[in-house]
């Protein structure tokens, strides 16, 4: 906090009249009974400054922040006069202590509880900095780190004399005062709202052609879902369980060169990637911009509101509003992101099978149902009848096999662009290494066999719109 060291400047900087019509409940909403007892205070700025801040008090405190904007800290704060005189309004809050006493411990916690959300902000811009180190984003974070722990800063000297306000010393409660009447003077509050103004450009930049920290917590979710689909180790499959029986029939992982994966893992590892991003540093960071920016208003509030400054509130209010309907509308919008994403990632990573058996010209495909229709005939085909987009896609069991007393036979699914998402077709394949295939026109010699099972169409799942739990604050502002 920037203390005047001249008591007079401080006086003439701030007047009685901005104490009355600010405070931190008077730009809050009134959630409690106790509103009815508050004060009316004037002004064209008072409503909207109660609509925001009692809005990003809810989204941050929930069913707790009744005490913190309710009306009777509107009640204490809102002295009225017109006497630009420390003294004078050192003895309202004295007469006023009794009304406040009870809630002041609850104000405190709260208070508290915003600035430890500031206070995390560093370790969570950080995680975002490993993924996206370009010197424009690194800028950027720097920048909200440093003016958000500025406005920390002198929140934290507000919670120092809301709580001496508390105490049973009047040296303390006269400290308190006079700390709460010089951190509205004009310098440091001008100062305050120039960190929260550049706190909403590095997070959301007035010009449109550039990106802030809200785009690139999107770039953030792409990078890593993109970074675990390239990396093949993560598409291993489970141990094929080889099976043989009397009749030469043998039951066997099917051979490729190229190795056998399970590419739906890029669809099910990415979405648990992008729920733990969303749930942990992107959640972190929007709840750090909220807590940052409730933080000012309540000060800028207690400043200016009833003040020749009160215009210059009024950009924090409308900047705010537009900032907070983006974060509303963010969990939509990056769903959409990471299902675009997945589906590229799906079709430039995921592999048909190849050499040697799914390219031999003499290997017999004896086929069951196809991807349109599983109760498609039983027909046999020499060469491999699948074009190249069907993709591994999972390690899966089946019990058809109850005829030979087997419960249950793994089997390699394979899906027909699943990028596409919606009817996909799909199909099952068996390897059976056999001297005796079955009849088919034009084989002949000694054959291996590859049997497919047909499984019709199916539909990959789109990433889930629910909003995850530490992310769920920004439905307030949809």
């Amino acid at each position: 906090m920037r203390q005047s060291t001249n008591s007079r400047a401080g006086a003439s900087s701030v007047s009685r009249r901005t104490l009355v019509n600010g405070g931190l409940a008077l730009a809050a909403t009134a959630l409690t009974p106790f509103a009815a007892r508050a004060q009316s205070i004037p002004g064209p700025l008072v409503d909207p400054a109660k609509a925001l801040i009692g809005k990003m008090s809810e989204s941050l405190l929930g069913d707790i922040a009744g005490p913190f904007v309710s009306g009777q800290i509107l009640d204490f704060l809102g002295l009225g006069g017109e006497t630009e005189n420390y003294e004078r309004y050192f003895a309202e809050i004295e007469k006023k202590l009794d009304d406040i006493q009870e809630h002041l411990d609850a104000i405190d916690t709260q208070i508290g509880t915003l600035r430890d959300n500031v206070e995390r902000l560093t370790s969570d811009t950080a995680a975002l900095s490993e993924k996206i180190t370009d010197v424009t984003t690194q800028q950027l974070l720097g920048t909200f780190a440093s003016k958000a722990n500025f406005i920390s800063e002198n929140f934290a000297s507000y919670q120092t004399a809301v709580a001496a306000l508390g105490s049973s010393d009047k040296g303390s409660r006269r400290a308190g005062a006079r700390q709460l009447y010089e951190l509205f003077g004009a310098n440091n509050a001008r100062a305050i709202s120039v960190a929260m103004r550049d706190i909403q450009d590095a997070f959301v930049p007035r010009v449109s052609e550039r990106s802030g920290l809200l785009h690139y917590q999107g770039e953030l979710i792409v990078a890593a879902i993109t970074e675990y689909a390239a990396d093949k180790n993560n598409m291993t499959i489970p141990k094929y369980n080889d099976i043989t029986l009397p009749e030469q029939l043998h039951l066997r992982e099917i051979p490729n060169d190229g190795g056998v994966w399970a590419f739906e893992n890029i669809h099910s590892g990415s979405h648990r990637i992008a729920r733990e991003k969303l749930d942990g540093v992107v959640a972190d960071t929007m709840r750090a911009f909220v807590s940052a920016q409730l933080q000012g208003m309540v000060l800028l509030s207690s400043a200016w509101l009833g003040t020749i400054n009160a215009p210059h509130l009024r950009d924090h209010i409308d900047r705010n509003k537009r900032i907070l309907a983006e974060f509303g509308k963010f969990p939509a919008s990056v769903a959409k992101r990471i299902d675009d994403t997945v589906a590229a990632n799906l079709k430039r990573f995921g592999k048909p099978l190849g050499p040697p058996v799914a390219t031999a010209a003499n290997t017999v495909w004896s086929m069951f149902g196809d991807g349109d229709d599983p109760k498609t005939p039983w027909r046999s085909h020499k060469g491999n009848p699948l074009s190249n987009e069907y993709i591994m896609w999972q390690r899966s069991t089946t019990a058809e096999w109850k005829a030979w007393k087997l419960a249950s036979v793994d089997t390699l699914v394979l899906v027909e662009r699943p990028w596409q998402y919606d009817n996909c077709r799909t199909v099952q394949v068996h390897y059976k290494p056999s001297t005796s295939p079955p009849k088919c026109d034009g084989c002949g010699g000694e054959l291996t066999s590859v049997q497919l099972q047909g499984l019709g169409k199916r539909s990959i799942p789109r990433f889930d719109k629910t909003v995850p739990k530490n992310l769920a604050f920004v439905r307030v502002f949809v």
